[in-house]
């Protein structure tokens, strides 16, 4: 609840369970988690025990999610990766969950598990591949359930590409000379973005992650966000449709426009950008034993402020995708990735945080892709859904 909804980045933002308490609620009592975050804004006794020990399950398992729920993704990649049973399965769809929870596929999928392993009928369950995901193809068509052994995937090779605030863009080779570039996080339109063309036909299926140094004007603290998305070979952006209705695809962008209303009350909404990340700066402390190249894992149990310009050791660790967030997605050879980072000032409801209004200047690192090794082909992209 702390790391994966209520304070992703350490940055406070309770709109969800907020909604949940003024929305779906008995007739007896319910718990404030909004009013313990303003409380509690450090990791500490309480979020621990909200924790599950996820490492204790000893009982077949079937976990099902996806690439695009703002809410379920990381926590459910966080418990697949810790589960310890060796009966388990995992399948990653690429829409949202109700459609998905309620097709014939998935309905027959789930009653073969439990015949399996609740009855004890002999279905061959056990040749279902133990992973099975969905690689997004936004502008083209999505690969679903491609099996492999495990996932994060074992050929996962983790490859730096280096930021260069002078040119705007992402590179293999470390730029010769310091840069830096500035926007303002209480202006909608200031952003900052660097753009990658992938030269051969890719697939980035697993855990990314940034690394970013960091100097605010005019304050000791910053909330970064940043957000990774997939563009045409003209520069246009591509949108992944989350809900699987090709009647409203084919109408067009004004059609999809009508869907705000439902969109404010489902969880991943109806389009998909990219994955995305957030990151308190003063709660950059990182658990070095629980770290990995591309999942950074921070305490999140003491505040760090001051300048980030008076410390440059690389300790301002920023997750982007999921970060660290987990995501499968097909980049083909002419399109691009846009990767861009910018602090966002928070909308004003109980229990989310408003980021204080400054400058912030960012001095680049290095941030990592994990595609799979071999490269596979996956063809080349039209123009968009649009």
């Amino acid at each position: 609840m702390y790391r994966n909804d209520i304070f992703f980045g350490g940055v406070r933002d309770a709109q969800f369970n907020n909604s949940i308490i003024e929305e779906t609620y008995g007739e007896g009592r319910i718990e404030d988690v909004p009013a313990m975050a303003q409380r509690y804004p450090p990791f500490n006794e309480y979020w621990a025990e909200k924790v599950a020990d996820v490492e204790k399950v000893d009982v077949p398992t079937y976990v099902v999610g996806s690439w695009t729920n703002p809410v379920h993704s990381r926590g459910t990649s966080w418990a697949w990766e810790r589960l310890r049973t060796e009966h388990r399965w995992l399948r990653v769809h690429n829409t949202m969950e109700w459609p998905d929870y309620y097709s014939d596929e998935a309905v027959y999928d789930l009653r073969r598990f439990f015949d399996r392993y609740l009855k004890g009928i002999e279905n061959d369950w056990e040749s279902t591949p133990r992973v099975r995901l969905s690689v997004l193809d936004p502008g083209g068509k999505d690969s679903i359930n491609k099996a492999y052994s495990e996932f994060p995937l074992p050929t996962t090779q983790y490859r730096p590409l280096y930021l260069d605030g002078a040119k705007g863009g992402l590179s293999s080779d470390l730029p010769s000379q310091e840069s830096s570039v500035r926007y303002s996080s209480d202006d909608g339109a200031s952003i900052v973005h660097f753009t990658h063309t992938f030269e051969e036909d890719t697939e980035v299926i697993g855990h990314v992650s940034l690394r970013l140094w960091v100097e605010v004007d005019g304050h000791n603290d910053a909330d970064l966000h940043v957000w990774l998305r997939k563009f045409d070979a003209k520069g246009g952006p591509l949108t992944h449709f989350v809900l699987p209705f090709p009647e409203l695809v084919q109408k067009g962008i004004k059609s999809v426009a009508k869907l705000k209303p439902v969109q404010a009350r489902m969880p991943g909404g109806a389009l998909y950008g990219g994955p995305w990340g957030k990151q308190k700066v003063a709660l950059r402390a990182l658990d070095p034993e629980r770290s990995t190249p591309g999942q950074p894992f921070h305490k999140n149990d003491r505040v760090r402020t001051g300048r980030a310009r008076s410390d440059r050791s690389g300790r301002h660790l920023v997750v982007a995708d999921e970060y660290a967030f987990p995501q499968g997605r097909a980049v083909p050879s002419p399109d691009r990735r846009l990767q861009h980072a910018r602090g966002l000032p928070a909308r004003n409801s109980r229990g989310t945080e408003r980021e204080p209004r400054n400058t912030h200047s960012s001095y680049w690192g290095a941030v990592r892709f994990a595609p799979p090794a071999p490269v596979l082909p996956i063809g080349r992209s039209r123009r968009g859904y649009w």
